[in-house]
C-alpha cells in the first residue's frame, strides 16, 4: 500500500481532532478545589484583619517579645486609654501543624505578659499576636526560634 499526501492530511487532522476531544473531556471533569467555599465573607474577615494590622503600624510604640531563659515576656504599649489589653497569641509551626499553640493574653500592671518556654516545642515558629485595648483591635505578626 502506498502513501500519499490525502492519506497523511486525513490521518494528520483526525489525530488532532480527537487530541483536542480528549483534552476538552478532561478539562469538563477536571474538579476544581478552592481553599474556601464561601471566598467572599473570608475576604471581608482578612480586610479587618488588614485594618488592625494598619492600626498596630500607627502606634509610636509596637508590641515587643523577648525571650529569657526560661519565659517569653511580651510587651504591650502603654495607650491613652486605660483600658487593660486582652486578646490571643498564637504559634504558628509551619513544619509540624501539631505543636501549634494558643495562649489568652493576660498583663500585669506593666502591661507586659509572660509564658514559659517549656510550654513550647522546641522549633520555629511564626507568631500572630491579637490584641485588643478597649474597643481597638490590632495584630502584629513576627517569627520566633524556641530552642531547647
Amino acid at each position: 500500500m502506498k502513501f500519499n499526501y490525502k492519506f497523511f492530511i486525513i490521518l494528520l487532522y483526525t489525530g488532532f481532532v480527537s487530541l483536542m476531544l480528549v483534552l476538552v473531556y478532561k478539562c469538563v471533569h477536571l474538579e476544581v478545589d478552592v481553599i474556601e467555599k464561601d471566598y467572599y465573607a473570608e475576604e471581608l474577615i482578612y480586610q479587618q484583619q488588614i485594618e488592625r494590622q494598619q492600626k498596630s503600624k500607627d502606634l509610636a510604640v509596637q508590641p515587643s517579645w523577648n525571650l529569657s531563659s526560661q519565659d517569653i515576656v511580651f510587651t504591650f504599649p502603654q495607650l491613652d486609654s486605660n483600658e487593660t489589653v486582652t486578646g490571643n497569641v498564637e504559634f504558628f509551626c509551619p513544619s509540624d501543624g501539631s505543636k501549634d499553640k494558643t495562649f489568652r493574653i493576660s498583663v500585669d500592671k506593666n502591661n507586659t505578659f509572660s509564658l514559659p518556654k517549656s510550654s513550647l516545642i522546641s522549633g520555629r515558629y511564626k507568631l500572630k499576636l491579637f490584641w485588643k485595648s478597649g474597643t481597638v483591635e490590632y495584630y502584629n505578626e513576627g517569627i520566633i526560634r524556641i530552642d531547647a
